[in-house]
């Protein structure tokens, strides 16, 4: 079941798993003019108060779409050479000019509740490969991630391929600076800060603040805030301009659910998959 699986993946990468209302209670797909398809099968699936516009889906291969609620979608263009794709954006999420290639078999992307991206590239290459980023993740523009060489590297001594293609995973809580670029492999921790320019590789520690080509680690014990505000203890008086960051704190503290009218369906297997975590940049809320 699809809704399984997503829930197997957020356990995996350990971030929250979202209600079965928050993105998959649709199946009706967009209208021709909202996305365009020139492609293999596509089955599609959404929440309430969806926007999908100017986007594209060409190549041979199938595609599943799952769009959770409240989120908007502006021009994505998404090129399946072959195999197929698995692409989730999570309830509030803001997903613009984004370019997908995909190329293998079980491939999937992941973008968590109320993730904001405006201008990227991700390149999904190798065998159930994939990118998953978690709850709350900020892109700036031009972001690149993607999961292989896209060419092959040998070893004299063996004669075998040294090189191998390998997913990404993104926590909670993750910003990325502008012209960011992720290479295959990378593992990133919650509340981390990435700065302008880096080139990351390897693993990343949370609450941490990185820099550099390659990355490393430049402040330790800090987190990040969307809003300019002086105190980390001020985020609480933002909400009332801020409906959303509100509403996904209380899903990670409470696990409220996004959308109001979400009922208890497959409340097993979402239960099955659940995390306990800390969330300590959310200080309070109410």
């Amino acid at each position: 079941m699809l809704y399984e699986r997503y829930c197997s993946l957020s356990n995996q990468n350990n971030t929250q798993p979202i209600w079965f209302d928050d993105g998959f209670i649709n199946n009706k797909e967009p209208d021709k003019t909202s996305l365009v398809r020139n492609s293999g099968d596509l089955k599609y699936f959404s929440s309430a108060r969806v926007q999908i516009s100017k986007s594209t889906i060409i190549g041979s291969g199938d595609l599943t779409l799952i769009i959770g609620f409240g989120a908007i979608v502006e021009n994505l263009n998404i090129n399946i050479i072959s195999g197929d794709l698995t692409l989730f954006i999570g309830p509030h999420s803001e997903i613009k000019n984004l370019v997908i290639q995909s190329f293998d078999s079980q491939n999937y992307i992941f973008f968590g509740a109320a993730n904001t991206l405006n201008t990227g590239n991700l390149l999904i290459q190798g065998e159930r490969a994939g990118i998953c980023f978690g709850h709350d993740c900020m892109f700036s523009t031009n972001f690149h991630a993607r999961t292989s060489d896209s060419h092959s590297i040998f070893s004299y001594s063996t004669r075998q391929r040294i090189n191998h293609d390998s997913s990404i995973k993104v926590g909670d809580h993750v910003w990325m600076g502008r012209q960011v670029i992720f290479n295959k492999g990378v593992e990133i921790n919650d509340d981390v800060i990435i700065g302008q320019g880096s080139i990351v590789n390897g693993k990343l520690e949370g609450a941490s603040c990185y820099a550099g080509t390659p990355a490393k680690k430049i402040k330790d014990n800090v987190t990040w805030d969307r809003a300019r505000i002086l105190s980390i203890d001020d985020i609480v008086d933002t909400y009332v301009y801020r409906p959303i960051q509100h509403a996904v704190n209380l899903f990670l503290l409470n696990d409220t659910p996004f959308h109001p009218y979400a009922k208890d369906t497959h409340l097993n297997i979402r239960s099955k998959y659940k995390i306990n975590k800390c969330y300590p940049w959310i200080s309070t809320i109410e």
